[in-house]
């Protein structure tokens, strides 16, 4: 059975979220090469790695990892991405461009599936189009890789707590719960699958640190594009190597996902 561990990353040009998935017989060496690497720099398996933290100066300085410097933070995040490189690990993230996307949808009438009912259409709500409501887009960008890839009667699915509340199509509603709602419907003949998502606990903590660096670095590196920090977030997104959903407006206005083949 696989594993999959999705989180997000929300930058000011970029929004990104990302899964990165191991089978059952990997998942206690990974966390041993997690913790171990972890105690090689210093700090414990107990020390939670933030990329939003752990990159800001002022940020990690009231941290557990205080005692690092910029340059160590890069090496720690390369020798943890290191560990998933392989065919047998699965990882993909999917981003989009907040520049590109207007500021609003509009709200849009809803007719029911079968019109031969003639059940009244209903009205969803106008939805303001910030980096949470992209964020939830994105990862419906990649749970349609997921399903393509390893497929969702074969995966369970781990997502990093996120209970905010974001405006949505039928009012407001908690991230995390809206991502367990998405389906993906491939084929109209058949019944749109739908993820198993597995509340978090503390023993499985770890792969979730590794999602939310591959979503970190993939808005980053394309954020500070040619400066000497962007080519070391490059080289963070090449050593991770995830598969790339790109979501943006295509040029007759509507929303698209690019996935791979």
């Amino acid at each position: 059975m696989n594993n999959a561990y999705g989180d997000e990353s929300c930058g000011e040009d970029y929004v990104s979220y990302a899964f990165v998935s191991a089978k059952d017989e990997k998942l206690r060496e990974l966390e041993s090469s997690i913790n171990t690497i972890k105690l090689k720099f210093g700090g414990s398996p107990q020390f939670k790695l933030h990329c939003r933290e752990l990159f800001a100066g002022d940020a990690r300085a009231k941290s557990s990892w205080s005692h690092l410097e910029s340059n160590d933070v890069f090496q720690l995040y390369e020798e943890l991405l290191a560990l998933f490189v392989g065919t047998e690990y699965y990882k993909v993230v999917s981003i989009a461009k907040i520049a590109e996307f207007p500021k609003e949808l509009p709200s849009a009438e809803m007719t029911h599936i079968e019109p031969e009912k003639k059940i009244p259409s209903i009205w969803t709500k106008r939805v303001p189009l910030k980096s949470k409501q992209l964020a939830l887009f994105c990862a419906q960008g990649a749970l349609i890789d997921v399903e393509n890839q390893l497929g969702f009667e074969n995966t369970r699915f781990w997502l990093d707590p996120d209970y905010s509340r974001v405006d949505w199509f039928h009012g407001k509603t908690k991230a995390t719960p809206q991502i367990e709602n998405i389906f993906i419907d491939i084929d109209p003949s058949k019944e749109p699958k739908k993820m198993r998502a597995i509340p978090i606990s503390e023993i499985n903590v770890s792969l979730l640190e590794i999602a939310d660096c591959i979503a970190y670095t993939a808005q980053k590196k394309n954020t500070f594009n040619a400066t000497k920090r962007g080519h070391k977030f490059k080289k963070l997104f090449e050593i991770a190597s995830p598969r790339v959903v790109r979501f943006s407006v295509h040029q007759n206005g509507r929303f698209g996902f690019l996935v791979p083949k």
